[in-house]
């Protein structure tokens, strides 16, 4: 098997590969946060006839690692350092 040893097959059919207006859909960001996920490396995608595609966990791993990063003790510090610089508070 290639690609990471990764099964493309689930349940006896190939899974099925996200599309960009699907990912975007799913986070409700803008196609400009996408792309520059993608050229970061922190949401693997690929193209696959021009298209691009985003594996269903690869997208998993990415709100788990972005839901982390939320969590964190410096993010935390970030969110009320940026409220107070713009007097916004929740």
């Amino acid at each position: 098997m290639t690609l990471g040893e990764r099964s493309w097959i689930e349940d006896g059919a190939p899974r099925r590969l996200l599309t960009v207006e699907d990912v975007l859909g799913s986070l409700r960001v803008s196609k400009s946060t996408f792309y520059r996920a993608v050229r970061t490396g922190e949401l693997p995608a690929f193209k696959i006839g021009g298209t691009w595609r985003v594996d269903p966990r690869d997208l998993a791993t990415y709100i788990a690692r972005q839901k982390a990063r939320a969590a964190s003790p410096k993010s935390e510090l970030s969110v009320a350092s940026a409220q107070a610089a713009t007097g916004d508070s929740e």
